[in-house]
């Protein structure tokens, strides 16, 4: 996104400071004593403060600012941000310029030295965000105190760029998760003695050397393991209770723990050719596969809130959804007071966060 830079303001450093104070006591002295050295003096001084003045100001102008970001990112995750500088000016270059985060003063995250007349300037520094969701990057700041370090100019740049945070993923083992029945069949997949080739898939540390397809990872440079399809049902639908819960202490932390947890293990299934649908009180995922699939999980983890407390049960509505009978079955909830719980006789256990293990 492009802007261009207005409204400029300025202040006196330091090192102005110093000069102000010279000039006036070199202003006092030539009143003083009549001697025409000291009023040369003052007036050399007095020009350095006027021309810094003047030119702190100008060299901030014409110029026009873009930023680019990623479209998404993981939370707490840093990622790059592109900054370029262009100077419209015909003739002139542009000369010692800080960029700054608005609101963190002299924390400085980029300096150019120079952008000749009708060039630009590119400038890459990271970023991180602590929550996830749609977040707007901080307008920045740019700063000069060119040419002498006497005064500074400042100008905010309001420009707007929007990231679309995603909860943070991690690697889990399925080995639980494959133990866990609902009302269809169970998605089981084994390495060793089985029905028959499903797939390869990246080493995971912690998997059977015995398995690893030595071929494919000579021809590859990485290593790969077999897996072998003992059936064939490969459905997984997570539901997920976003509801309320106030008599969880520290609901915010356990939904954003949760939500990581579901974020993690629908990851993980898609990699490993699983269909996974995600079902809350309010909104619904239906089934889907590949990286494209994962992307909309995201997405939707990303921007998911907790729902009012008397919303639908995400638990009843996904067992009662007529596409997931030959799922089988997660539930999750933030509440640990559930964790490890039967749902219903002969229906699936909220899992146990304590229980995953993340490779």
């Amino acid at each position: 996104m492009k802007k261009r830079i207005r409204h400029t303001r300025r202040r006196i450093t330091r090192t102005g400071l110093v000069f102000v104070v010279c000039a006036m006591l070199s202003l006092l002295a030539s009143w003083n004593s009549g001697i025409n050295l000291y009023y040369l003096i003052f007036a050399g001084i007095a020009s350095f403060i006027a021309a810094s003045f003047v030119l702190s100001r100008r060299t901030l102008q014409k110029l026009e600012f873009v930023r680019e970001a990623p479209r998404a990112v993981n939370r707490n995750e840093s990622f790059g941000v592109l900054v370029r500088i262009a100077n419209h000016r015909k003739y002139l270059p542009v000369a010692s310029i800080r960029i700054e985060n608005e609101g963190y003063r002299d924390v400085s995250i980029g300096y150019v030295l120079s952008i000749p007349a009708m060039r630009t300037a590119q400038i890459r520094y990271t970023e991180l965000f602590e929550r996830r969701g749609l977040r707007k990057l901080p307008s920045l700041e740019l700063v000069t105190s060119f040419p002498f370090g006497i005064i500074e100019a400042r100008r905010i740049v309001p420009i707007d760029t929007e990231v679309l945070v995603y909860p943070r993923v991690l690697a889990a083992r399925t080995a639980l998760i494959e133990q866990l029945r609902g009302s269809g069949e169970l998605p089981k997949v084994a390495q060793g003695p089985g029905d028959e080739f499903f797939s390869l898939r990246e080493y995971i540390p912690g998997d059977d050397l015995r398995f690893i397809s030595w071929r494919a990872s000579a021809r590859t440079g990485t290593l790969y393991v077999k897996e072998l399809e003992q059936q064939t049902s490969r459905y997984v639908v997570i539901a997920f209770d976003s509801r309320i819960k106030a008599s969880v202490d520290n609901y915010p932390d356990r939904f954003e723990e949760a939500i990581e947890l579901v974020a993690s293990i629908a990851v993980t299934l898609l990699n490993r050719q699983y269909r996974v649908a995600i079902v809350t009180p309010t909104l619904v995922l239906r089934e889907g596969e590949g990286a494209a699939h994962a992307l909309k999980v995201l997405e939707l983890l990303a921007r998911i809130e907790p729902a009012e407390a008397d919303a639908r049960d995400p638990f009843d509505r996904a067992l009662e959804e007529g596409d997931y009978q030959h799922a089988s079955y997660l539930l999750v909830s933030p509440d640990p007071a559930q964790w490890g719980a039967m749902f219903a006789a002969g229906q699936p256990r909220v899992l146990d966060p304590r229980e995953v293990i993340h490779a």
